[in-house]
């Protein structure tokens, strides 16, 4: 009991109070402490300190038990790596979204290498794409047109346009028209061959 009255606060004047450490004194702390009280194993200010450790360890457990909050990322998923192509020859640059149809999926994405490759990544890198249902989008514009002259910008609004190196329909979810199921027997390869 000195333990804990230690750590909790001290008895102050000849009333015998409890004064806990903010200064001012709760419903279970305003009454005389008794001789045999000291020799007590269960008093409130104890009771409340064990249940305060109660609570304490069973929100840790409870953070603990959520999916995807372990050291190994994010449950149910599929690394996912594969190529894109467009009439046949590897697009050299861009990005592969995977849009998931689940309103509460994750969005996955890859950048296309100088060989048309691309690995996905949800969270960390290389991890993958979640099970689901996505529909997909490539973004690859042409390359960047240099520098401009003054009036070259001004015509453009400050604003360099680049276009894309691919039909538009493959930058938009609604008309691209390419999807993929992942799930456990997903093979983690993707080839996207795009065409006009």
């Amino acid at each position: 009991m000195a333990g804990v009255l230690e750590v909790w606060g001290t008895i102050r004047g000849a009333s015998g109070r409890f004064e806990g450490p903010t200064g001012r004194l709760n419903s279970c702390q305003r009454r005389p402490i008794r001789g045999s009280d000291r020799h007590r194993t269960s008093s409130p200010v104890a009771s409340q300190r064990m249940g305060g450790w109660s609570l304490g360890c069973a929100a840790l457990l409870s953070v603990a038990a959520l999916p995807g909050c372990g050291r190994d990322g994010l449950p149910n998923m599929v690394a996912i790596r594969g190529t894109v192509s467009y009439q046949g020859k590897p697009l050299t640059e861009g990005t592969v979204l995977y849009l998931p149809q689940d309103p509460q999926g994750r969005q996955a994405r890859g950048d296309v290498a100088a060989d048309g490759s691309f690995t996905l990544t949800t969270l960390r890198s290389g991890d993958g794409a979640q099970y689901g249902s996505y529909r997909i989008v490539v973004i690859a514009y042409k390359p960047h047109p240099g520098e401009m002259t003054r009036e070259q910008i001004e015509a453009a609004g400050g604003l360099i346009h680049r276009e894309f190196s691919i039909p538009e329909k493959y930058t938009k979810a609604e008309t691209s028209g390419l999807t993929d199921e992942v799930n456990r027997d997903h093979s983690g390869f993707k080839q996207l061959a795009l065409e006009d």
